[in-house]
């Protein structure tokens, strides 16, 4: 249940829930909007403010896939934790750093008028080294997205 799921909860399970993907962060951030009026739109209107949010998606991944967050950086990883924090705060909802050994995790929420409750988890830690990125950065080649630690998690649903 989500109301488990408090800062406190959230400490207690920080090993287990710490950093699920910056593909997952991206998703979050850039498609948040659209998921607070989805139940009122139809499946066309739908589909249409879907499609408006694939340019702010692939600009989060982007600017999300720039900081380098290896696992033990915790400089980088606290500079991701501010950016993704910041883009949750502008698609209104309110956000707390919560201080681990390895890192801050980032914990968001924001209070709707529907009946369900939606659970986002993601990690954003990756395994490369620093400099890595210059090597590899995050670019798109047809409808391809490409980036280190751009595509490493799983969506997690409860």
């Amino acid at each position: 249940m989500l109301e488990q799921h408090t800062p406190d909860a959230l400490r207690a399970h920080v090993g287990t829930w710490l950093r699920r993907g910056l593909a997952a962060c991206a998703l979050g951030t850039a498609l948040l909007p659209l998921a607070v009026s989805a139940q009122r739109l139809g499946p066309a209107a739908l589909q249409a403010r879907a499609a408006e949010q694939v340019q702010p998606l692939l600009g989060t991944l982007k600017d999300l896939v720039a900081v380098e967050s290896g696992s033990r950086d915790l400089e980088g990883l606290a500079t991701l934790a501010q950016l993704v924090a910041s883009r949750l705060q502008a698609a209104g909802m309110k956000t707390e750093l919560i201080d681990a050994k390895v890192g801050s995790m980032v914990y968001g929420t924001k209070s709707g008028t529907g009946k369900r409750r939606v659970l986002l988890i993601a990690h954003m830690d990756t395994v490369y080294e620093r400099g890595m990125g210059a090597k590899q950065p995050f670019r798109i080649d047809g409808d391809r997205a490409y980036g280190l630690g751009i595509a490493d998690d799983r969506p997690a649903w409860r």
